[in-house]
């Protein structure tokens, strides 16, 4: 298993539309998280309203840098539900990987 590491995902470059977005990520995923740790049948639908949401950030004029960002966070999410999944994530990791944006934007409306 590969293991993701990196720094705060917050950079100042990020735009408001792109941090709102990552903000409505974090809460999707979330839900997700929920779903997928519970078996619930519903969990490959939350998955795909992940995948929208980052399709939706993508468009929203994030630099290079965040697109590539998006998409290895898109990865994620789908091999998380992988029977034999690449990366060494758990639900809480990708939770507390949304705090830094939600943080940014009630900080900074």
């Amino acid at each position: 298993m590969r293991e993701v590491t990196g720094s705060s995902p917050v950079r100042s470059i990020m735009n408001q539309p792109a941090l709102r977005y990552m903000v409505d990520l974090g809460e999707e995923v979330a839900r997700f998280v929920h779903a997928h740790n519970k078996g619930l049948p519903e969990t490959r639908a939350l998955l795909d309203r992940c995948l929208g949401v980052i399709d939706l950030c993508r468009e929203s004029g994030i630099s290079a840098a965040g697109r590539k960002e998006i998409s290895i966070l898109r990865d994620v999410l789908i091999d998380s539900i992988s029977n034999q999944p690449q990366y060494k994530v758990s639900g809480e990791d990708l939770e507390s990987y949304f705090m830094p944006f939600t943080t940014r934007l009630v900080s900074h409306p």
